[in-house]
């Protein structure tokens, strides 16, 4: 997760340099005072918006700094070193966030970057597992969506933008304090043994909002609105009491003492008010304007004078709260985004992965497609697989080799599988769970390479140039390339991806490599790699390609084209002309020798071959 929601001591907010960096981003230096630690603080929970409002700079500027203040020497281009990898781990995270109640979270999950640190993805994993067993402890005892409901109001105001005080700084944070406590209210009442809060934590919230709460009925109503409303009341008895008959100074001195226990004056003040009531008593009745003016002036510099005696004290006591009230902001925080990393988890099944030392691969059983699970009509008709690049110990059943090539049908799953195997990794280093029965991973960066087909001026160079990355550090990797020969001849493609095969094959990193050209690729490769096939038997009754999902270990697979044109053929949506064009199709294919499954290819490396 993001350093700020585990590191409570906000130690990092004194780290001069890193303050220095960030006041370089926001273009104005952050000193030592209360909106410089609420600007500090809302970046490092990812209060984008918070911040972009009370210094004006860009939300780009505002996440870098979020990053800065989370992710320590952070190197963006050596854990996400294509535009490929960076688009799959925003929609992984993406499909996280959505299930945050409040914006600050879903922006948190939005921010988690990939490590290769096994000390951090382990704590991670346990993040996660705790969130899990929250989660469950919550839907169980009944409470979960009172809980969401309330997680969803979770916000830190912006009352202003100029310099605040301790108090200042946590009446914007008073409506997180009251969902904080009436959440973890809800967590005691149910009777499960965790609580949201520890008992520190819950004395300091209660005591902030009782304190608020005093100051604001402590509050005096407007005095001159008083007065003039006293006016009136006694000129309406006073009108009464001459058709009736009795004393006017009785009502007069009934209204007097009224006012003097609303305002609360002094002996002085009662005096003036006396003076104004009672210099002259006529109808409508009025308060002498003199005196009136007087008072007024002795009861509001009065009032103002123990207000600011009372915010004194306020701000005394609330500058002993502000790392609490921090820490509470943070745990209701945590605990939103505890419950959509749990929430999305129980509803996909998904698992945590083992974390295998740096000589491992990756391996799993039973491993899903992660996009498409989210499709809740594609869910049930998923097929699993069982795969593995590099050394497996989880018992795949293939033959470890850190280079794969994958071949076979068209349409048959090829690029679904090389994004699982993706996903998976990518899952992994994010520290969160993967959706197989078993997986067992090295947290390794993720080099992605989507299929390109655009045949632009420059394509072929500007796909060749984004391998720059790959072969710019010696850091174990796993690269994953789906088709990479579409953007030239398939000669010249073969070669080409010889020679990525060459480069990569005597390194540790691992490469995956999703292809239709085995034939012209295989006989340029000077090393023993491993090639798998995804088999494709025919077509269904429905017209529908018969495929194997799961790859065929050391067994080259068949493009099948004749398929897809007699699956093109038997729909119905086809006219007779663009049957006859497929028809057409089919026969060149046979008369150049085009077979349904792939004949045998000399390989250099393999026994036997020349």
């Amino acid at each position: 997760m993001i350093r700020a929601l585990y590191d409570l001591s906000f130690e990092y907010l004194n780290d001069l340099s890193l303050i220095s960096k960030i006041s370089k981003l926001l273009g104005a230096s952050l000193a030592r005072d209360y909106r410089s630690r609420d600007i500090l603080i809302r970046s490092a929970i990812c209060d984008f918006d918070g911040v972009a409002r009370l210094t004006g700079v860009q939300r780009k500027k505002v996440e870098r700094i979020s990053m800065l203040l989370n992710h320590e020497q952070v190197r963006i281009s050596e854990i996400l070193g294509t535009r490929d990898t960076r688009v799959l781990r925003r929609d992984i995270l993406e499909a996280f966030a959505v299930h945050a109640s409040c914006k600050i979270a879903s922006n948190v999950i939005r921010s988690i970057l990939p490590t290769t640190l096994r000390d951090e993805v382990e704590r991670r994993q346990k993040f996660v597992i705790d969130a899990q067993n929250v989660y469950s402890a919550l839907k169980e005892n009944g409470i979960l969506q009172d809980v969401r409901v309330k997680l969803k109001d979770f916000n830190i105001e912006v009352k202003g933008i100029n310099e605040i005080t301790a108090v200042d700084y946590i009446y914007e944070r008073l409506k997180a304090m009251s969902i904080a406590s009436e959440i973890d209210k809800l967590f005691r009442g149910s009777g499960i043994s965790a609580s949201l809060l520890n008992e520190q934590q819950l004395t300091a919230a209660n005591h902030v909002i009782d304190s608020f709460a005093s100051v604001a009925k402590g509050e005096m109503p407007d005095p001159e609105s008083l007065l003039n409303d006293e006016e009136l009341l006694i000129s309406e008895e006073l009108q009464s009491l001459r058709n009736k008959g009795g004393d006017p100074a009785s009502i007069i001195e009934r209204h007097v003492s009224k006012l003097s226990d609303l305002l609360g004056l002094n002996r002085k003040e009662e005096a003036v008010l006396r003076n104004a009531a009672f210099s002259s008593v006529s109808l409508p009745f009025t308060f002498d304007r003199s005196e009136s003016k007087r008072l007024l002036g002795m009861v509001k510099d009065r009032l103002q004078s123990e207000m600011e005696e009372k915010m004194k004290k306020l701000n005394q006591t609330m500058m002993t709260y502000v790392n609490l009230v921090d820490e509470i902001a943070v745990s209701v925080l945590r605990l939103d985004v505890a419950l959509a990393l749990a929430e999305i988890s129980d509803e996909l099944s998904l698992k945590l992965p083992e974390l295998g030392s740096r000589e491992d691969g990756i391996s799993f059983i039973k491993g899903m497609n992660f996009f498409l699970l989210l499709d809740r009509a594609q869910r049930e008709r998923l097929m699993p697989v069982s795969y593995s690049i590099g050394r497996d110990t989880i018992g795949v059943g293939a033959r470890q080799s850190n280079v794969v090539m994958l071949t076979g049908a068209n349409s048959g799953g090829k690029t679904t599988l090389l994004i699982t195997v993706a996903s998976i990794a990518m899952l992994t280093s994010l520290g969160l769970p993967v959706p197989a029965e078993r997986c067992k991973a090295a947290t390794l960066p993720v080099y992605l390479f989507r299929r390109k087909t655009s045949r632009k001026i420059g394509s072929l160079e500007h796909a060749l140039r984004s391998l720059r990355p790959v072969f710019a550090t010696r850091q174990r990797k796993i690269i994953l390339m789906d088709e990479f020969e579409a953007l030239t001849e398939p000669g010249a493609a073969g070669r080409i991806l010889a020679s990525i095969v060459n480069h990569i094959a005597p390194t540790s990193s691992l490469l995956l490599l999703v292809t239709h050209l085995s034939r012209e690729t295989l006989p340029h490769i000077r090393f023993r790699i491993r090639v798998d096939g995804i088999q494709a038997s025919g077509l269904n009754e429905m017209g529908e390609l018969q495929v194997e999902r799961q790859p065929r270990f050391d067994q080259v697979g068949s493009s099948t084209p004749q398929l897809v044109i007699m699956k093109l053929i038997k729909s119905k949506k086809r006219g007779a002309r663009e049957n006859d064009v497929y028809r057409n199709m089919l026969h060149l294919l046979g008369e150049k020798g085009e077979d349904m499954i792939q004949a045998p290819i000399a390989i250099p490396w393999v026994e036997g071959n020349d």
